[in-house]
């Protein structure tokens, strides 16, 4: 599974955490 964990919020709030996330998310995706 890639992705965030479970969270009631659709979006962390902060952008500078997003785009952690979003890195996060797709370095987890594309590494095999």
């Amino acid at each position: 599974y890639a992705g965030r964990d479970a969270s009631a919020a659709p979006a962390c709030g902060y952008a500078s955490m997003h785009a952690e996330q979003q890195e996060k998310l797709l370095r987890d995706a594309f590494t095999v």
